[in-house]
């Protein structure tokens, strides 16, 4: 059977032979490059149109996860000394990516998850959501200060980019971490 796409504008389209039985291998992604898995187990990503295995993704061994844990700590004083303006830029700029490439991140999302593309574009949106509330933060990390809140007391908060993290979940979400890596 072959699927055709029509993406948004009418200007590209794209061909999916639904037969096939393409098995697709991913990458961990750390210090922005993408790293082949050494632990040599995968978990099964399947096409829930064809109830097929169609990509595979490594599982990171202890090694692995302890080497991106050390990269991201590394990165981290360069991008906390970043100004919050800064960071929104680049926030920005994450926006803008997932506006252009919307249609074909919808496909993927379609692929992996068996949504329709209307759907997959919905969630990719919600997710757009959450990248324009992250866009804003440095108004939030400005703080806050109060006086006189209880008898000799005030109230201040101030925030700080205080460590990294690593993602383990298998979540579809591109953005649920969006927040974190803003701050």
């Amino acid at each position: 059977m072959q699927l055709s796409i029509i993406l948004s504008g009418g200007y590209r389209r794209k061909e999916i032979n639904m037969d096939a039985k393409v098995k697709i291998t991913l990458n961990h992604f750390v210090g922005g490059k993408q790293i082949a898995g050494t632990s040599g187990r995968f978990g099964d990503v399947y096409n829930p149109a064809l109830g097929e295995v169609a990509k595979q993704v490594p599982l990171a061994s202890v090694e692995e996860v302890q080497s991106a844990v050390e990269n991201a700590a590394n990165a981290l004083p360069d991008w906390a000394e970043t100004p919050p303006g800064r960071r929104a830029q680049v926030l920005y700029a994450y926006r803008e990516l997932l506006h252009r490439h919307m249609d074909e991140l919808a496909l993927i999302v379609s692929e992996e998850h068996g949504k329709t593309l209307d759907d997959a574009k919905g969630s990719i949106t919600r997710g757009l959501e959450v990248v324009e509330f992250a866009c804003g933060i440095p108004q939030l990390l400005k703080g806050e200060y109060s006086e006189g809140v209880a008898a000799g007391r005030h109230y201040a908060v101030q925030f700080s980019c205080d460590g990294a993290y690593v993602d383990v979940s298998r979540c579809d979400c591109l953005w649920q971490h969006i927040c974190a890596q803003a701050l």
